[in-house]
């Protein structure tokens, strides 16, 4: 088990640096496009574009980071009125849900990046290939819900939060 937590942490760090970067690129393209439009009266050509596929990729990129550090956005009020035992089947139920809902979003985008590669899909501007887009989301949903599944099986989670708490 300490080799998968091991590859998890790797993982982990991984896809955080490679958000990082994104974002990164993003707030870059975005701080170009701005100066071009308003100092130099030329935008950056296919900008947007580009700025949506940034925008896809970084968050599917997080999207496995979030289920191994178990930070989904939740609602925590009901947690107060309902006992332990509740809360432990709303929480593997949530699991459940997320499995459920990346699964699907995988399976779908998959679909539609074979769909978008059969008919050679393009943007409208820079004329770039959306089929890589749709199966890269795609993975990282897969990935997402794979992650989710063992942690639900296990019924321990993968990350131990505490080794981010060091680190501050």
């Amino acid at each position: 088990m300490q080799k998968l937590r091991d590859l998890v942490r790797l993982l982990d760090r991984s896809l955080m640096v490679l958000s990082g970067v994104l974002c990164l690129a993003l707030v870059s393209l975005t701080f170009v496009d701005v100066m071009g439009r308003n100092v130099f009266n030329a935008p950056l050509q296919g900008a947007f574009e580009i700025t949506q596929m940034i925008m896809a990729a970084l968050i599917f990129t997080a999207m496995p980071s979030v289920c191994i550090r178990s930070e989904h956005v939740a609602i925590d009020f009901v947690d107060r009125i309902l006992t332990g035992r509740m809360v432990k089947v709303l929480t593997r139920f949530a699991a459940l849900l997320t499995i459920v809902c990346m699964a699907v979003l995988a399976w779908r985008l998959f679909l539609m990046g074979r769909t978008f590669a059969a008919d050679g899909h393009i943007t409208s501007y820079l004329l770039l290939p959306v089929a890589p887009i749709a199966f890269y989301i795609s993975a990282t949903a897969a990935l997402a819900a794979v992650i989710t599944l063992v942690q639900l099986l296990s019924q321990s989670p993968l990350y131990d939060l505490s080794i981010l708490e060091e680190a501050d």
